[in-house]
This record gives C-alpha cells, structure tokens and sequence, in this order.
C-alpha cells in the first residue's frame, strides 16, 4: 500500500493488517512559487495586511470559526478565501454579518491567479481539520510566506518548525497568532537588512 504521509499510514496501519507499505509524499512545481516574500516593514501603517486560505469552503475547512473570531479583530487586514465554495455552507456563513471587505471569497482560480494571490499576500493561513495531504501548505512553505495552521495531522508533521500553531478552540488565540507573525516577519526582515 502506499501512503502520502507518516501520519496517514500510522493510523490505517493500526486499522488494518497491512504489512508492506511505503510513503510516497505529493509535491508541487516548487518554480512557479519562488519569489521573495513582501515586506511587511514597507508597509504604510494603515496598510492592510492581507492574509491568504487556499481550500474549499466547507465545514471542517473552519471558514466560520476563522471568520467568528477575526470579525472584530483590531488587526488591519483583509482575508482571501480562494477555493470552490459550497453554497449551503457560505449561507451559514453569510449569518455571521461580517465585512464582506475585510474577508473575501474568491471561488474557484485559475493556478497563475492562485500564484499572483499569493504572491501579493503576507502570511499564509490554512485551518483545515481534517486532511490526508494538503498541497496548499506546500505551497505555503515554499512561498517563504509566514504560515500559520492548526496543529492537526498531517499538517502539523508537515509543518514542523516552519510555521506557528494556533487553536481555534481558544478564543483570541488565531488573532494573537496573526500579530506574532506579523511581529516575527518584521524582526526577520530588519535582521536581513543589517
């Protein structure tokens, strides 16, 4: 059998009887994402930061939860969910009355405006709880945009060390998460600088 991740074999391995596997992991054509990260010092103080979630929206990508805890964030940013959107959930959504300015829905791009999104983006967010291999965070890594994620498997294997973890069952903890990237991104920079 072959697996995608560690994370992934693990658990069908202990599900089943299995015996010969190997991990065999995605990846992506790391140059159409090399280029440099913006930045964020650069940035006129009432500038926005903008932040990019490359998934579907559907429930368990966490649109809601993102949403709930950011509507009335102080952070100056603007938020791009690109990815198919399910109509019964973006219904739900629309229920959270928030700023249709501040989060926008993309819906499904072709991979060059993928890669100019996220290009012009700041950090990278992916809140999916439930995944088996998600190429956006490839993308994510390679990008050197700071990332931000849940510290679900598989991602959190993926992740490693690269990016800081949040909980969206801690309120406020998604928002402290953001200024500490922004914060960490702004040191980097002026460090590359000296």
């Amino acid at each position: 059998m072959i697996f995608l991740n560690n994370y992934g074999k693990r658990v069908i391995s202990q599900l089943t009887k299995i015996k010969n596997s190997t991990i065999i992991p995605l990846g992506i054509n790391e140059d159409k994402f090399k280029f440099l990260t913006k930045n964020i010092n650069h940035r006129a103080p009432n500038q926005q930061i903008k932040i990019i979630y490359i998934s579907e929206v559907t429930n368990y990508k966490n649109h809601y939860d993102i949403i709930s805890q950011l509507k009335n964030s102080n952070i100056n940013f603007i938020m791009y969910f690109v990815g198919k959107v399910y109509t019964p959930y973006y219904k739900k959504l629309k229920k959270l009355n928030f700023s249709f300015k501040k989060f926008i829905f993309t819906g499904n791009l072709d991979p060059s405006q993928v890669i100019r999104l996220l290009k012009d983006s700041d950090l990278f967010l992916f809140a999916s709880s439930v995944e088996n291999f998600p190429v956006s965070v490839l993308e994510g890594l390679v990008s050197n945009k700071p990332l931000l994620t849940t510290r679900d498997e598989p991602v959190k294997s993926i992740i490693g060390k690269r990016g800081l973890f949040f909980s969206l069952q801690k309120p406020g903890d998604l928002e402290l998460k953001i200024n500490k990237a922004i914060t960490k991104f702004k040191k980097k920079n002026a460090i590359c600088k000296k």
